[in-house]
């Protein structure tokens, strides 16, 4: 039996934390590492923020530290404030903010 069997026995699971900066403010959340089709490496993060989720994957982690910094100034400075508005487009409901 593998470390890792052993783990998922005893209900361990080990996390690679990420984390985003904005406004002087750190959020942090897990970084999922996985592989396409071709062995080219792929990141995926999400990270709380107060009471939304902000997500984003990249090829490498400096450009997803990037991604999710950019995301969590842009949610620090009210993106989501406006209330928004549905649309209809071939009977599906759309949400526009």
């Amino acid at each position: 039996m593998s470390k890792i069997d052993k783990n998922k026995d005893n209900g361990i699971q080990i996390t690679e934390m990420f984390m985003a900066e904005a406004d002087g403010k750190c959020f942090y959340g897990n970084l999922i590492r996985s592989q396409d089709a071709n062995g080219n490496p792929h990141l995926y993060s999400i990270i709380t923020v107060n009471d939304g989720l902000i997500q984003a994957c990249a090829s490498d982690l400096k450009e997803l530290g990037r991604l999710l910094d950019e995301m969590c100034l842009m949610y620090l400075n009210g993106l989501h404030r406006e209330s928004g508005n549905f649309i209809e487009i071939y009977t599906m409901k759309y949400f526009l903010n």
